[in-house]
């Protein structure tokens, strides 16, 4: 059995901390980050002790193209030190120390499609054994399987019981779910059951259909070639919903929205787990 719960977080995620202490009632552990001129980073717990506590340590492995990325933990390499530090700071006196990374850092670099780079999301699982982290704590992972790379515990939390429920209270009759991408037509067909089964539920008929964005990429930037839509011919009078695991700079999203427009479509809405 571990003691009570205890919760802290690195620069990156201190807003989402902040709240789900609130939620819980209890107050974040109190960390201080010390960037010295070299470059080099110091992480302390200047608070009580956390002995046999159950200890949440949240820092996501992300950055929006719309933050500043100038100062050095702002990065997400920059994070991850901040992570591993934490960690191996209060691993000798947490009775357990799990992980929580909303978005796992590297989550999409999760195989070899060339032949001299690195698995990074491996290196990442493997960095956080090494500290002897306990559990790992994660929403949507770009690729499921990527939790094989682990020799601790995943968990693998989703958020599509929150979106069912959004998109129930829309009231839209007519709905297709086009996923943006051949990797997304699984999160999306689960989606569009379950609405399904929501509108029944309530009495009402659902009208809802699913087809995905073809889509190819040649190169390693951001600018995907969209081709058509497979499995729909005719969007029209339809509201569309598009869902992903990830948006960068979003110009996949307006080009699939552009194409099935072009197809009829009434009006288009996107999800994203991130």
């Amino acid at each position: 059995m571990y003691g009570s719960i205890a919760i802290c977080s690195g620069r990156a995620s201190s807003k989402l901390a902040d709240d789900i202490c609130k939620i819980l009632g209890i107050e974040p552990e109190p960390v201080e980050f010390h960037d010295f001129s070299n470059g080099n980073l110091m992480v302390n717990f200047p608070g009580g002790t956390v002995r046999e506590k159950d200890l949440f340590i949240i820092q996501s492995g992300e950055r929006s193209v719309f933050q500043d990325k100038n100062d050095a933990y702002r990065t997400v390499s920059g994070d991850i030190l901040e992570l591993l530090q934490m960690i191996s700071a209060l691993k000798d006196s947490a009775g357990r120390i799990t992980a929580v990374t909303p978005y796992f850092p590297y989550a999409r670099s999760d195989k070899k499609d060339k032949p001299r780079i690195a698995i990074t999301s491996k290196m990442i699982f493997e960095l956080l054994e090494a500290v002897r982290t306990d559990r790992v704590l994660a929403m949507t992972l770009h690729s499921p399987q990527s939790q094989g790379f682990s020799n601790i515990p995943v968990d693998q939390l989703h958020a599509n019981t929150v979106f069912i429920r959004k998109i129930l209270a829309m009231g839209e009759k007519k709905l297709a779910f086009v996923a943006p991408d051949s990797g997304s037509i699984l999160d999306n067909d689960f989606l569009a059951l379950h609405t399904a089964k929501g509108i029944q539920d309530a009495g009402g008929v659902p009208d809802v259909t699913t087809g995905y964005v073809k889509k190819m990429r040649v190169d390693d930037s951001e600018n995907p070639l969209v081709r058509t839509v497979e499995g729909l011919d005719d969007l029209s009078d339809r509201t569309v919903l598009m869902a992903d695991d990830e948006v960068l700079s979003g110009k996949s999203l307006i080009l699939c929205a552009e194409t099935v427009a072009s197809r009829g479509a009434e009006s288009t809405g996107n999800r994203e787990c991130k």
